[in-house]
């Protein structure tokens, strides 16, 4: 049995040509690339708007997955004072200019400094975890922004 290969694929919603970079969802061209981007993101807010608490539980999950493993790669304890209470650790930079270096694109698009949360922690791990960043407790962090320094640096 000879499989034909097909060039043109066709969304199967509303039968416009599928083409690799002009209107498929993702970046990447699959076999199971069924959909253009438009009618991708209408049948994703229908499931959602069907699947709402269902979304929800599912992305809840992804975000505490994602920060236990960020945690977990630098320590899980504060890098400036031990603290190793979850509820407290945030991410702390080495150096403040590293901050510029630190962009995200949005959606493929845009360009946008990450600020902090989910997209930081996914930022970390697709960097392979670097170096110029570290664990901090909520204390030490903010004490490094306010006063530019930590307490317990001078307790040392």
């Amino acid at each position: 049995m000879v499989r034909k290969t097909v060039s043109h694929k066709k969304c199967r919603d509303c039968g416009t040509r599928l083409q690799r970079g002009v209107n498929i969802c993702n970046s990447w061209w699959t076999a199971k690339q069924y959909y253009c981007r438009d009618c991708h993101a209408r049948r994703n807010a229908d499931w959602k708007s069907r699947n709402g608490q269902r979304y929800k539980d599912i992305q809840k999950k992804f975000r505490k997955q994602l920060r236990e493993r960020v945690l977990a790669a630098y320590g899980n304890k504060c890098a400036c004072c031990g603290e190793a209470r979850k509820e407290f650790l945030t991410i702390g930079h080495l150096q403040p200019d590293e901050t510029i270096k630190m962009y995200v694109c949005s959606g493929g698009y845009k360009r946008r400094r990450i600020q902090g949360g989910t997209p930081l922690y996914y930022w970390i791990v697709k960097h392979n975890f670097p170096k110029h960043i570290r664990l901090e407790c909520w204390n030490c962090n903010c004490a490094k922004g306010v006063y530019g320094h930590c307490p317990h640096e001078r307790e040392r």
